[in-house]
This record gives structure tokens, sequence and C-alpha cells, in this order.
């Protein structure tokens, strides 16, 4: 078993698309269920915005709980692409309870124009801190240096694993770094670098199990990314014919009624009248000085609600942090994953309940086309 530990819902649901896209079993859980099957098992920690210290303890003893279960033929540490996140303090916490003393960290997705040059960090050939990343609510990038960008989080102990990061700016990189790994070394990064990995240590075996068709052919959108709403998602809906229903500015409001929600959500069943996709976002109403997770709690609770009025065939989740609430406020905690319709994009299945096939996603990145045939 192959064993993925990332800060987030999304990270862990992107990687373990990548295996299932390279052929492997995977499975996504938010509690390490060592009896599974799969080859992959892609674990969310959740520790993205807890503070550092609580953050460390939770993946130390993940890792120690990993380790100790006998399963794992190696552990990568999932990362934010663009270093959100205590990235460098979780890295060591997991070298330590692993066995480590190297890790070889590799955020950049070259595919995705996400690279590293010079020490540098680029989006598109923009510097990191010159674009729409600097204005992240959590970790905004006041620097494309990625040592600094290290550093804002990490906390002042003396780590026994060293961190290397080299240059990264091709696939071709990638490969190359891949063969460095070994046994002593913990990689750890983004999708691509975990997908080299995998191209250097094939090891599928036996029959991956097919999930469920569908229950019904609605599919709703649900964006609770900040970074994707400003980057233009509404629009991007609307492109392909999807509606878009924001919520209201009255329904983040401490006193608001759970009648006002209630039709709220009724709106959105009856927008399915119209057409067999719509989006529901943050979006809409300019929200200021209102904490994100206030308001990631509140869209959870509109999704909860829309799940009793209509039968969802699919459920798109935008942004780790919406989808971890929404799989909360359902009682999800573990998907298998099928079969990928894109890069680190794979429809997933709910193990144990009745529910819609689900996606997630990052809300840093454009839903592919694929989604839009659903």
């Amino acid at each position: 078993m192959i064993v993925v530990i990332a800060d987030d819902i999304s990270g862990a649901a992107e990687l373990a698309g990548v295996a299932r896209g390279h052929g492997l079993g995977a499975e996504v859980q938010t509690q390490f269920c060592p009896d599974s099957n799969a080859q992959v098992v892609a674990i969310d920690a959740d520790t993205r915005s807890l503070p550092v210290d609580q953050a460390v303890g939770i993946v130390r003893n993940l890792t120690t709980t990993v380790v100790g279960s006998g399963k794992p033929s190696w552990i990568y540490k999932k990362t934010d692409s663009v270093l959100r996140g205590h990235v460098a303090a979780e890295c060591h916490a997991i070298a330590a309870a692993a066995g480590c003393s190297k890790i070889l960290f590799i955020p950049a997705n070259p595919g995705r124009k996400r690279i590293i040059r010079d020490g540098n960090y680029f989006v598109n050939d923009v510097p990191l801190h010159l674009t729409e990343f600097a204005r992240d609510p959590e970790y905004p990038a006041s620097s494309a240096h990625v040592q600094d960008l290290l550093a804002r989080c990490d906390p002042e102990t003396e780590p026994t694993s060293t961190i290397e990061i080299p240059d990264a700016f091709t696939a071709d990189h990638l490969t190359e770094q891949a063969r460095r790994v070994d046994g002593d070394t913990l990689p750890a990064g983004a999708a691509e670098f975990f997908a080299a990995l995998l191209q250097r240590n094939p090891t599928r075996t036996g029959e991956i199990p097919a999930i469920a068709e569908p229950r019904s052919d609605l599919v709703l959108m649900v964006c609770g990314s900040q970074v994707g709403w400003s980057t233009g998602r509404g629009a991007h809906c609307l492109q392909h014919g999807v509606p878009v229903v924001p919520i209201p500015r009255r329904l983040f409001d401490d006193d608001f009624r759970e009648d006002e929600l209630h039709h709220w959500a009724e709106e959105v069943h009856h927008a399915f009248c119209a057409s067999t996709k719509v989006m529901i976002a943050i979006g809409g109403e300019k929200i200021e000085g209102m904490p994100p997770a206030k308001l990631i709690d509140r869209l959870a609770r509109a999704v909860e609600r829309i799940t009793k009025l209509a039968t969802l065939g699919s459920i798109c989740l935008e942004g780790g942090a919406t989808a971890i609430q929404v799989m909360q406020h359902l009682g999800w905690s573990r998907l298998q994953v099928g079969k990928a319709v894109s890069f680190g994009l794979s429809p997933m299945e709910v193990i144990g309940k009745p529910a819609p096939q689900v996606y997630i996603k990052p809300g840093s990145y454009l839903w592919p086309e694929g989604i839009w045939e659903l």
C-alpha cells in the first residue's frame, strides 16, 4: 500500500485520482483505515487551517499509526502546490515519524504552468507574489522565493531532517528527481511529482472494483474557494450553460432563520427544472470581514439541505475546506475512486452509504472540460 498524507481533502482526492489514472485502486479517507484493499490510500489530515503545533502533532501521530500498521510500502506528503499551510513543519514531522533523514520537496506542476526556476515559484510565468495568491485569506504569498514561503509558518525547532527543493520546470525534471528517492527520503510536494514516482515504481496488481453508476443526471457544483470565485468560476459555469445561484448575504448573518435557508435551497431545487447542472457559491454579494470557516460552514449546511430536496447524481466540490465540511455534514469518511476523467480528477463513491458520486478538486484550478459532460 502507498499512503499519501495531505493537509486537505482536495489534495488527497487529487492524488487518489492520479493513482487511479495509473491503473491503481485508490481510496480517500478522513481517518486511516488499514483494512482497505486499495493500493493507494490518500488520507486527509485536515491540518491546513490549524495552529502549527496542533497540525504537527496530528501528522506525527498519523504517520506513527500508518507506519505501525505495517502496510505502507512508501509514504508521500502531499502539500499545496503554491505552499499554503504548514508545509515545512509537517514535512519534518512526517519524516521524523517515518524514520527519514531527507525530504525531497517538489511542489511544482509544470504541466499546469506552475514551476520552480532559480529557487523562485512562477504561475503562468508570473512570480507567485504577483498572482491572485497574494490575496489568499489565510496564506497570502508575499514572496516568490520558495525558501521564504517555507519559513513563514515553520516553528522555531531544530528539525531532524533536511529539505531539498530542486528547480523543476519540465516533466523531465520530475522524472530525474523521482529516480533519486530512496528509503531514507520522504518525497513531498504536488501531484505531478507523485505521478513521476508512480511511473518509477509501478505496483499494478489485481482487479480494480468499479464504482456504481450515478443515481440521477442531476449535478450540483459547489464553489467555496475564494480564489476560484475571484478568477471567474461563476462566469465559466455560465459559459457552459450552468446557472449560478449564489447564497444570499442574509444567510451568513448570525440571526438567520432555518426557514430562510430552506427557501433558498428550494430555489436551487427549482433551478434543476431548467438545467441538469446548477452551481452554488459563496460569491455574488461581496462578503467582507467574515471568518472563512463561518462562510464554509454555512455553505456546507446549504449543501446538506439541498441533498434532502433533490436526488443528486453527482456533486462537484471545489476547494478543500468546502469539501471536508460538506463530507462532515453528510457523514462521509471514505471514498472509493473511479476511473479518472482527467489528470487527478475522478468520480468517487461514498463507501457504506447511498450518496451521489463525488468529485473534488483544489480551488486554484479550473474544472476540466470533461466535467461539463456529466
